[in-house]
């Protein structure tokens, strides 16, 4: 009787659950104020097909700023098995100017017993530069993979 209203306390004084868009969220980070990173193709998910087992989600990195920044670019907890490849690189330097987007591409692999279904990931772009010591000024772009079925079907 005692262990179970110890656990019921501890639970009953646990903080409340954070939603998960704040989890991708690492500690020591401020959102961004003067960059922006953005899922180009967010109106439809990254679709792959089970037997195809590679999909690329498309990204903007534009530098609101004055200066040229550079930026380290990264992904999500993914599920196990799962990789993915960043182009141009995982560290880019972007000028400033509305007009100068860099572009980047993710190329997801997928591992061939991978269920169907559509998975949340998030691209993220930490500045490395000109922040007071111990913080990160970061964007975030969530993006969804569907994995279908090989003909297609499925994935929720």
């Amino acid at each position: 009787m005692i262990a179970v209203l110890c656990v019921a306390l501890f639970v009953a004084l646990m903080p409340p659950a954070r939603p998960a868009a704040a989890l991708t969220q690492h500690a020591d980070t401020i959102p961004a104020t003067d960059f922006t990173l953005s899922w180009t193709d967010s109106t439809k998910p990254v679709t792959i097909r089970q037997g195809e087992l590679i999909g690329t989600a498309n990204f903007e990195l534009q530098n609101n700023g004055a200066v040229a920044h550079t930026y380290v670019i990264y992904t999500s907890v993914r599920p196990s098995g799962w990789r993915r490849t960043i182009s141009p690189s995982s560290t880019v330097t972007v000028q400033p100017g509305s007009s100068n987007k860099l572009k980047i591409a993710v190329l997801i692999t997928i591992p061939a017993d991978t269920l169907t279904g559509t998975y949340n990931l998030t691209l993220s772009a930490a500045k490395q530069d000109g922040n007071p010591p111990g913080d990160t000024e970061q964007a975030d772009a969530p993006f969804l993979v569907k994995v279908t079925n090989a003909d297609g079907t499925g994935g929720g």
